[in-house]
């Protein structure tokens, strides 16, 4: 049995989240936040015998030792039953310490720094974001842990891409510059990462490009540390700026030939917001609302965010937004203001669809400065609950557009919502051939399944159909699948969520919600899908807290909605 685990049956990738996969690739649902946290710190020390108490002040320290001990031996068991036997044999559960067997899961963090270690910098690749992203367990002990780790793996991860920048630089450039741009996404004041996009742009006979960047790390050196760029950066600076063309470049052509193809999936810019104030100081505050909502709107699988040192770059530049979208090959912009005045402050933020220059949505947010850094995790978190709805219609607007036969299945998928939202049994039946369609198109794309446990649960919620036992065995095994095909979707998650309400299972319905809020914190759907369960359960205080999230964060139609029940 102890050769068979050579080679692992289980994938466990922790760079950027969590992600639990047997040998066929069928996703593994661990529902308890600390039971991935606690899998992931065994299985990050593999072979290694670790005190139960250690472990249980790591996860559970907020309560007493036998509660925490309890409470560790609890998760240890619902762990170990998501196994088959023989991986259920590598788990070693002693009276006084755990430990999982050596070979027992494939981890990428493991793999990473493997390949760091023999010397291959290449591996440096594998880092894909922060270890066990949005999965803090709330604990001290356990929190404190990641952030060192996370840290040290950031680091090793960095010094890995500069290998890779230098190691290619003249052999093969577009391998550094795109070490060179990973590392900036990392650590946007990294000089040598800024010098090598000059130095590369320059190779390659765009000299205002190789100017631009040079613009870039000023800025950035400036913000962040408060410094000039050192001399070897600025004699590079020198050189290029003195081999000056005979003659200068058309203007237009070359912002037509820097513009970026709009991707199939929708894309989003945040700008950065402008500090009004007149007061220096609420610059830092004015792009931390963007630094945050560039983030928050990043955990939202449906769509693809510019990345925040791209969409810096136009800080004080006079363009509208129709070059910004072609610059950046974003659909969408995200654009405001912060202005303080005494102990008050006002947030503008309007979002724009840069093809047209229509304005979708603005608003605007008036605080006391009493705390700005609760201040500054509410608006994030308002902002981005109020903008998705108006994207998900656009898109479907924009799919709806289009002639049915030139659809793909991310067009299908929005039109159905569009179709879905206007509630008639008529526009349901077409939500549902759409979402159909979608699936057939591409059977791997996950939101199609999400949407027909939706369109199950519409039916059973307005009236349009019965929930039979074939309905619900229907509804889970559609939320399954989507959940397989991306286990860190919140949709598909609040889709499992509720399916298990059909099926009549309730608590298995707020363990699924509470994982698809904890992937996305402002789905406002999910957390009025949970305080109307926490109410069921018996479970009013929680559940009014829920409700009141949800007034908070969604639109004033379904506000309504979530008042009457707030009131039952």
């Amino acid at each position: 049995m102890g050769e068979e685990r050579l080679v692992p049956k289980y994938s466990l990738n922790l760079f950027g989240g969590f992600d639990l996969r047997d040998e066929q690739g069928a996703a593994v649902t661990l529902r308890s936040k600390k039971g991935r946290c606690l899998l992931a710190y065994l299985a990050l020390a593999p072979g290694q015998h670790k005190p139960r108490d250690e472990l249980a002040a790591l996860l559970w320290g907020d309560r007493g030792n036998t509660q925490a001990r309890r409470s560790l031996s609890q998760e240890l068991y619902r762990l170990r039953g998501l196994f088959p036997e023989d991986i259920q044999d590598g788990f070693v559960l002693e009276a006084e310490s755990v430990g999982l067997e050596a070979g027992l899961f494939e981890v990428d963090v493991a793999n990473f720094e493997r390949g760091l270690d023999s010397g291959d910098a290449e591996a440096a690749a594998l880092y894909t974001g922060e270890l066990l992203a949005g999965q803090e367990a709330n604990q001290e002990g356990f929190d404190e842990w990641l952030r060192g780790e996370r840290e040290r793996l950031r680091e090793r991860a960095i010094a890995g891409l500069h290998e890779i920048m230098r190691a290619h630089l003249e052999a093969a450039p577009e391998n550094a510059a795109n070490a060179a741009n990973s590392v900036l996404a990392l650590d946007a004041a990294s000089e040598a990462a800024h010098r090598a996009l000059m130095q590369l742009h320059a190779n390659a006979g765009r000299r205002d490009l190789a100017l631009r960047q040079y613009d870039k790390c000023r800025e950035v050196l400036a913000r962040e540390l408060g410094i000039e760029p050192d001399g070897t950066t600025q004699a590079l600076y020198e050189k290029v700026k003195s081999d000056a063309p005979a003659t200068q470049p058309d203007t237009d052509k070359v912002r037509h030939d820097d513009a970026l193809p709009l991707p199939s999936k929708p894309s989003i810019a945040v700008l950065p917001f402008e500090n009004m104030s007149g007061d220096p100081e609420q610059a830092h505050f004015a792009d931390g609302i963007a630094e945050d909502l560039t983030t928050a709107l990043a955990r939202s699988r449906w769509l693809l965010v510019i990345a925040r040192n791209s969409s810096f770059a136009f800080r004080g530049r006079a363009l509208d937004v129709k070059e910004i979208g072609r610059e950046l090959g974003a659909r969408y912009v995200l654009e405001g203001s912060v202005r303080k005045t005494g102990k008050r402050v006002r947030i503008t933020a309007q979002l724009i669809e840069t093809s047209g220059g229509a304005h979708l949505w603005a608003e605007r947010y008036d605080r006391d400065l009493e705390d700005i850094f609760a201040i500054q995790d509410e608006i994030t978190e308002t902002i981005v609950a109020q903008i998705e709805p108006e994207l998900v219609a656009s898109e479907g607007e924009r799919a709806r557009r289009k002639h049915p036969d030139s659809l793909d299945a991310w067009e299908c998928y929005h039109r159905g919502l569009w179709y879905l939202h206007e509630n008639t049994p008529d526009d349901i039946n077409v939500a549902r051939r759409l979402f159909g369609q979608a699936v057939e198109l591409d059977p791997s794309f996950g939101p199609a399944y999400a949407a027909q446990v939706l369109i199950l649960f519409y039916d059973s919620n307005l009236g349009y159909g019965e929930i039979s036992p074939d309905r619900a065995a229907h509804a889970l095994a559609a939320a399954q699948k989507a959940v397989s095909l991306d286990d860190k979707d919140p949709f598909a998650h609040a889709a499992m969520g509720w399916a298990y309400a059909m099926a009549g299972d309730y608590d298995a319905t707020i363990d699924e919600l509470q994982i698809s809020i904890d992937l996305n914190p402002s789905y406002a759907f999910a957390h009025y899908g949970l305080g109307s369960f926490l109410a069921r359960a018996g479970r009013p205080e929680e559940a009014v807290e829920c409700l009141d999230r949800a007034i908070r964060f969604v639109p004033a139609p379904l506000g309504r909605i979530v008042r009457c029940h707030r009131t039952v």
